[in-house]
């Protein structure tokens, strides 16, 4: 067997998204059920359809250019002879919420990291509202949004501050950015907080920070990595709903998220990835695909001998 040296930063950032943490999974799946009760209020469940799915795909523009286009992505590590994303190619459309899926170390988030323009890729192409992530990396990333999932902010500035700095990168007139930024703060019941300096914030305070940061310039492509994780139901239940209402104006949400129920209830489409491998690409309009998500998911993702041992 060859010994792969590996990067001593890939190494840590494996390590972190590969660690046990003991009850994560367990308060994650609550949160999210709290939430999707929450979603049932009458405030909020006038804008859901008869099944509970906040997927409508009324929404999605088939004939329209691709907002997001990959073609034969590939990406291998420096020092590694793995490649870790392996010739990946799928488009999102406007209007819809697509569903990225895959075990930790499937390739997620490097290809997340590729598409934003974090990570140079070995291979491959992309475009972002038609423009080529490599060769004109301003123009893509000015109509792009993207929520991390660990929150990484200027914490030494006050909330207000970190989200005008964001909207003067973009340019946001000064009356469009107060105007939105008081819907988001009402929306995400931050205004206590907004004058405040980030470091005295609490986890989900600073993930939801970061979540009207990324939309306070009305990004047509909306990459949210995890971005649930901290968030109480509420706060989950109004990010579900506003992911509704930005592809309603035509843009598009691109959702990485390890829990299945959530994505078969806010996905148009969903992609399973593994071991760097695009596997599939299903239509969560069908209501059969929805119901077989988790095991196809299963099937992908595990081995022979998991399979066997969890009976799927």
């Amino acid at each position: 067997m060859v010994k792969i040296k590996k990067n001593k930063k890939v190494e840590i950032n494996e390590e972190i998204n590969n660690a046990d943490i003991p009850g994560r999974n367990e308060v994650f799946e609550d949160t999210v059920s709290e939430a999707m009760e929450f979603l049932n209020t009458p405030s909020i469940s006038d804008n859901l359809i008869a099944d509970k799915r906040l997927a409508d795909d009324s929404t999605v523009v088939h004939d329209a250019p691709p907002m997001l286009k990959i073609e034969h992505l590939k990406k291998r590590y420096p020092n590694s002879e793995v490649y870790s994303v392996k010739d990946l190619s799928f488009e999102l459309r406007p209007g819809e919420v697509f569903g990225f899926l895959g075990k930790n170390g499937a390739g997620k988030s490097t290809t997340i990291k590729c598409l934003t323009g974090i990570l140079p890729f070995t291979e491959g192409k992309i475009e972002i509202c038609g423009y080529d992530i490599a060769k004109e990396p301003m123009k893509a990333k000015m109509n792009m949004g993207y929520v991390p999932d660990n929150h990484s902010v200027y914490e030494r500035l006050t909330g207000r501050e970190y989200v005008n700095y964001v909207a003067d990168l973009y340019r946001v007139p000064k009356a469009d950015r107060e105007e939105r930024l008081n819907m988001f703060l009402d929306l995400f019941k931050l205004r206590f907080a907004v004058d405040r300096q980030i470091k005295s914030y609490s986890h989900g305070m600073k993930q939801k920070i970061c979540i009207i940061a990324a939309l306070i310039y009305e990004p047509k492509l909306w990459v949210l990595d995890e971005p649930m994780m901290g968030l109480d139901p509420q706060s989950t239940a109004e990010i579900l709903s506003y992911m509704r209402e930005h592809v309603r104006k035509g843009n598009t949400v691109f959702f990485s998220s390890h829990n299945l129920d959530m994505v078969a209830k806010v996905c148009n489409r969903v992609a399973i990835i593994n071991d760097g491998i695009l596997h599939c690409v299903i239509d969560l309009s069908d209501p059969a695909n929805r119901e077989t998500l988790e095991k196809r998911f299963f099937e992908i993702s595990s081995t022979e001998e998991e399979r066997r041992a969890w009976n799927v």
